[in-house]
């Protein structure tokens, strides 16, 4: 059985003529590209290679990595960052400030031991006016000493362990005053019990 569509005739080609093959893939320039048969843009199937990388000012250029190919730029070898890609992580710029950490371990160790046992609270105030200072050390070293996140961490637990303090000192204060007075005693006399006999 044939298809009808291939019996109808062009009317640009004799009917006894034989079709002309397809170009093949060597006719082609490598910039041309095939119509789009959806009618759509068509877009650059192989895009430009971008340039090789070149060294900055007073550096040697990275030499060609394990797996480079030739007429393709210098692609990224074997443990090499791609190009383009960020530096890797190259540590903290200056030495860590000791009061910092100090002042962050005695607030946590302040506000965690006041949960436990009440006693390590007196810790808070000594977490806070160490933070502070560890602060103004690390801001006026300008990037000489860093930890500048542990000594604020420190003089907010140093607050609230501080305030928490205060307010116990304030509660113990009146439960002393009020036991003094004798407003525990609960109103009642024993004396009255004695005068039946």
């Amino acid at each position: 059985m044939t298809n009808p569509s291939d019996e109808q005739n062009d009317s640009n080609q004799p009917a006894d003529a034989p079709t002309p093959p397809p170009p093949s893939p060597t006719e082609q320039t490598p910039t041309e590209q095939p119509p789009n048969p959806y009618g759509g843009a068509s877009y650059d199937q192989n895009p430009p290679v971008p340039p090789a990388p070149t060294a900055a000012y007073g550096q040697t250029p990275p030499p060609a990595g394990y797996g480079a190919q030739p007429g393709h730029g210098a692609q990224p070898g074997y443990g090499q960052a791609p190009y383009g890609s960020p530096a890797a992580y190259g540590g903290q710029v200056g030495t860590p400030d000791g009061g910092a950490t100090t002042s962050m371990v005695l607030g946590i160790i302040g506000l965690a031991g006041s949960i436990v046992c009440g006693l390590p609270i007196v810790l808070s105030p000594f977490a806070l006016f160490m933070g502070l200072a560890a602060k103004k050390r690390i801001d006026a070293s300008n990037g000489a000493l860093t930890g500048r996140g542990n000594a604020q961490a420190g003089f907010i637990l140093g607050i609230i362990g501080t305030v928490l303090l205060v307010l116990s000192i304030i509660l113990v204060v009146v439960f002393i005053i009020i036991g003094i007075s004798g407003g525990f005693d609960g109103g009642s006399s024993y004396d009255s019990y004695d005068s039946e006999f």
